[in-house]
């Protein structure tokens, strides 16, 4: 399995103001000089957010398939509920023991790992994910500022071709297939 490395810095901010920032954008070259081009952005604003990635392998126009695994942070949720016609098709897996309390604040929840996967036509992969911001342990705005730091990890995201052999059922499948290509984000 090749490896891909990017450094990117990954930081997202939630103020009392509800201001949420976000965003990379990062190329990078494996060994084979296989391009992938990752945006990974926020979008609106308030407590229900959308979590949007856009991919590009730039080096191939055939189908490809990518299949990202991310460890949301304890401040940050998914409905279920809201994305169950999304974990039906196998586009969306929620790995975690327990069902995700939506109720909680933050200071009481865990993070969380998900895995997203998408089949393309071409070369170019748009995933959009609604997260919901948990409320945050209250704290004097005078003594701890008025806003707090939500950091996202580093995502790792798996990259298959046509001549890789592409699975219209299975993106969840890795453990097993040495088809997929890893694409690694390191700190």
């Amino acid at each position: 399995m090749q490896r891909f490395f990017e450094h990117a810095e990954k930081t997202l901010h939630f103020s009392l103001g509800l201001i949420f920032l976000f965003s990379f954008i990062e190329s990078t070259y494996s060994q084979s000089y296989i391009s992938i081009q990752v945006n990974r952005s926020v979008l609106l604003s308030g407590f229900h957010r959308i979590l949007q990635y856009n991919i590009t392998l730039p080096d191939f126009r055939s189908p490809t398939q990518i299949l990202i695994l991310e460890t949301l942070p304890k401040d940050v949720y998914l409905d279920s509920n809201q994305l169950s016609k999304r974990i039906e098709d196998n586009e969306i897996k929620i790995l975690t023991d327990k069902p995700i309390n939506t109720e909680i604040p933050a200071y009481q929840a865990q993070p969380f790992g998900i895995q997203l996967c998408s089949l393309s036509q071409t070369n170019s992969h748009e995933i959009e994910l609604p997260i919901h911001l948990r409320y945050q342990k209250p704290h004097d705005c005078e003594i701890h500022e008025k806003s707090v730091t939500i950091n996202l990890g580093d995502a790792i995201i798996y990259v298959r071709t046509q001549s890789d052999g592409l699975s219209n059922t299975n993106c969840f499948r890795i453990e097993n297939d040495d088809s997929w290509i890893e694409k690694k984000d390191k700190p």
